[in-house]
């Protein structure tokens, strides 16, 4: 738990900043608008800063949006294992890449809710999504712990 604390309390620090601009805006936004003009060119996706702009409707995406929270409590869990460094960092680096494929697609489907579904916005932004993110890192960390390297003990 103290993992997650210090995490976040650092990250918190940067908010408002250059960093956190480039994650919010280069790493989540961007891609987000670039699946979009791919996937439903006809809404005319752009990025606007820290929002996506689609069919006329935007969605800001905030410090919290991001994913850096489900990745502070996965560096959690994975610290709090017992295992070789390596294969921690190893879990980290494809967490980290799982967590922002999974928060794309939050990301993309929160859109879709906003633009043919804006009255389940609230339900679909405040529980179900983030809901989703943290149950398929969960699944993420249990796959990883069970394909830990047994070590033979002395």
């Amino acid at each position: 738990m103290a993992v997650f604390v210090v995490l976040q309390v650092l990250y918190g620090l940067a908010e408002g900043t250059a960093a956190e601009r480039w994650i919010v805006e280069r790493a989540t936004v961007a891609p987000a608008v670039a699946a979009l003009q791919v996937l439903r060119p006809e809404w005319l996706p752009r990025a606007d800063g820290a929002r996506v702009v689609a069919a006329n409707k935007r969605i800001n995406v905030r410090y919290g949006c991001e994913g850096t929270e489900v990745v502070f409590l996965l560096a959690a869990a994975l610290l709090a294992v017992q295992a070789p460094w390596r294969w921690r960092l190893v879990g980290l680096a494809c967490g980290i890449a799982a967590i922002w494929v999974f928060n794309q697609v939050r990301l993309l489907a929160l859109v879709q809710v906003v633009v043919e579904r804006r009255e389940w916005f609230p339900v679909a932004h405040g529980a179900l999504a983030p809901l989703a993110v943290i149950v398929l890192t969960a699944v993420f960390f249990v796959v990883w712990l069970r394909a830990l390297p047994h070590v033979e003990q002395a």
